[in-house]
């Protein structure tokens, strides 16, 4: 088994006024030739946006969006016609295939918004958008992997193996995401 840990404090950070974000891999002004990325796992990042602010419409194409509220929630509008707010617990996945427009805005004008978004490499490229939203219940604590103990916001990518055990030290919100590694 093959383990790359990604403490929390090693992350890209920015503050832009009203977004506060650190990134686990290169993303806009935050450039590290080592994290570039892991498989097809493309960005992971960790946003709080301020009351009433956030992203005004734009596109992508060919990639699949996920989007998790830690606390608060969203506001989401896009060109395949759908409006929702993704609140915590839920989970948001938009996949942007041949080319989709969204916007997304903090659904508070009075709380900020703190969440991961997160993007993935497209199995198929020039598919149709689709657009799902599903509930969770999620708990915060720690885990350790492979014998490494892993804290609040960090990650830790393992391949090469068959399985990886996952123990709980306290009650834990564990975000396990399986990607394609040969991209």
């Amino acid at each position: 088994m093959q383990t790359l840990l990604h403490k929390a404090n090693s992350r890209g950070y920015a503050k832009h006024g009203w977004l506060t974000t650190h990134h686990s891999f290169s993303f806009a002004s935050y450039y590290n030739p080592e994290m570039l990325g892991f498989g097809a796992l493309r960005v992971l990042n960790d946003d709080l946006i301020a009351a009433g602010q956030g992203f005004g419409r734009h596109t992508h194409r060919d990639m699949e969006i996920i989007t998790i509220p830690l606390s608060g929630a969203l506001s989401h509008e896009d060109s395949m016609g759908n409006a929702a707010v993704i609140k915590t617990g839920e989970v948001q996945v938009m996949s942007a295939g041949l080319g989709v427009e969204h916007s997304e805005f903090n659904a508070s004008e009075t709380e900020a918004v703190s969440l991961l978004q997160i993007w993935i490499l497209t199995r198929t490229e020039g598919a149709a958008p689709r657009y799902a939203q599903k509930r969770f219940d999620p708990s915060s604590g720690e885990i350790a992997v492979a014998d490494m103990v892993l804290g609040k916001r960090d990650a830790l990518g393992v391949w090469d193996t068959e399985k990886a055990s996952l123990k709980a030290k306290k009650d834990a919100f564990v975000l396990a995401i399986e990607v394609p590694m040969g991209v």
